[in-house]
Order: structure tokens, then sequence, then C-alpha cells
């Protein structure tokens, strides 16, 4: 997260299909950090934490996180089957080789339509809304829970807020696609910040079980 967001502020993505066609063409790493890749391994990275949270928090809310964690599993499913940025890709190699300009102005629809539907559209987007929905559901879960403090469940709460807002507004209105949206940024840092404060208190309490052996 921390380096697609350096990325995308340094080096701002393009804004139109032939922009990205150009720049996949002469630096396809930054095309695809651009697109942005990362989040492909952001979202799975969060199906094994949402697990953990599932058995930590069931004791107290269990209807909450087994509603929550069905959600995030299908976003994850939900995104990595719209991921368009290897599609993209491919396009833009294919316009560098068209020979005519029937051929050219095929390859720019075929971009066009990737992101229209792949980067903040509305399927892209739906796998973020479901994992966005599972967080809000397991904040809420960690106020009724001695294990988090109302701290990190506030954090949560206000972050999956703020993000869920920002994806609704992208899959309502794809052409509002904004990495700094004031509720894309504040949302975005808050989120990072409850991921790291979830991390750290899963450590914890994970040191402090019995050893297995």
């Amino acid at each position: 997260m921390i380096v697609e967001f350096i990325v995308v502020t340094v080096w701002p993505p393009p804004t139109t299909v032939l922009g990205w066609f150009t720049l996949f063409q002469k630096n396809m790493a930054l095309g695809l950090l651009d697109y942005p890749i990362l989040d492909a391994a952001v979202i799975a990275l969060l199906g094994p934490m949402f697990l953990a949270l599932y058995f930590v928090l069931r004791r107290t809310s269990e209807t909450y996180v087994t509603i929550a964690v069905p959600f995030v599993f299908a976003g994850i499913a939900s995104y990595w089957a719209t991921t368009t940025a290897f599609s993209m890709l491919y396009l833009s190699d294919q316009y560098a080789t068209a020979t005519t300009d029937a051929q050219r102005a095929l390859f720019l629809a075929a971009g066009q339509a990737l992101i229209s539907t792949g980067l903040g559209g509305l399927f892209s987007s739906m796998g973020f809304l479901l994992v966005t929905i599972a967080g809000l559901i397991v904040s809420i879960a960690m106020l009724r829970s001695i294990a988090f403090n109302k701290v990190i469940a506030i954090i949560g709460i206000v972050a999956n807020i703020l993000t869920l807002s920002n994806y609704v507004a992208l899959a309502i209105v794809p052409t509002t696609i904004s990495y700094f949206s004031p509720q894309g940024i504040i949302g975005g840092i808050l989120l990072f910040a409850w991921w790291v404060l979830i991390g750290l208190r899963l450590y914890q309490i994970g040191s402090s079980l019995p050893s297995a052996r």
C-alpha cells in the first residue's frame, strides 16, 4: 500500500486509453503499479487476516464474523476475476504492433471497455465493496470484544465507512475515478493503520497462547 501510494503520487496514472498504452510501452512495471496491480496482492492477503479475526471474535460476536468472512472471500474472488491489468498490457502490445488505423481504433475501444469495467468500474469496485463491508462488520464486532481495545474498533469503523463511500462513488460514476479524493486519502491512511494495529494485536494474542509443544 505504501509503495502504491508513492507511485501514484509521484507518477499519476494516465487519464486516457492511449496514455495507458503509451505508459505500458515505455515502462511496463510502472504501468502495472499505476493500474494498480498491487491491489490484487493486498486484497488476497486480507483473507488470512479475516480468518484469524474470526477465531478471535467468534466467542462474543459469532453472528457478525460468520457474516463477514464469506463477504471477504467473495470480494477476493470478485476482484481477482475482474482485474484487467494484464489484459490492458496485452492490448497495449497489440496496439503498438498494429499496422492500420482500423486496428488501432479497435484496440483503443477495447482498452476503453477494460477501463470502464476493470479500473474503478462497478465490477472491479465490487470486490473492494464486499471486503469493506466485511471490515465494517468486524469493526463493530470488535466493540463487543475485550480482545481489541475501542480505539482499534473506532478506527476500523471510520476507515471502512470512508473507504466504502469512495468505492460506492467509483462504482456509480466511474468517470470520477480519483486516487486523491478526500475520503479516499483519509480512508486509505486509516485503513492501513487499522490493518497494522490488527496485525500487532493478533501477534500479541498469538504470543500469549500456550506453546503447542
